[in-house]
């Protein structure tokens, strides 16, 4: 039918440039290899993050703090527990930015395949402005 538009049964990964299958990617045309590695990726700079931020906290509870020998349990239990929270939070927010910052490699999943050569949703410009069936000569 004219002017109904099919999407390709295969597409380009906009972070690695790969030919998938359209069902492989995410709605940001992501394949499963490039978000595994920006998870890898969130997840190391995540419990680094997470190492500075439970260092200072032991330093500030050593020297600002100085608690009594009788509390040093319930102390390392909150380093213990901001080091996991703040890596877990740090993972997250740092993934999603890779996300949201990603930027497309050249025409990286706009290009025309071979075999994917079908109408876009408009054949003509008139089309497109007006509406599918109204372009002249069309009836």
């Amino acid at each position: 039918m004219r002017g109904r538009w099919h999407a390709p049964e295969h597409l380009v990964c906009t972070r690695c440039g790969r030919q998938r299958e359209a069902h492989q990617l995410d709605r940001i045309l992501w394949c499963d290899d490039c978000r595994r590695a920006a998870r890898r990726h969130a997840a190391l700079w995540g419990r680094l993050s997470a190492v500075a931020a439970a260092v200072a906290l032991i330093l500030w509870i050593t020297f600002a703090v100085r608690p009594s020998n009788r509390f040093l349990g319930a102390w390392a239990g909150i380093v213990v527990a901001a080091y996991w929270l703040g890596s877990r939070a740090a993972r997250e927010v740092i993934f999603g930015i890779t996300r949201i910052t990603s930027r497309p490699r050249g025409n990286a999943g706009l290009e025309v395949l071979p075999g994917t050569q079908e109408a876009g949703p408009a054949d003509t410009e008139e089309e497109w402005r007006d509406g599918p069936g109204t372009a002249a000569g069309s009836g």
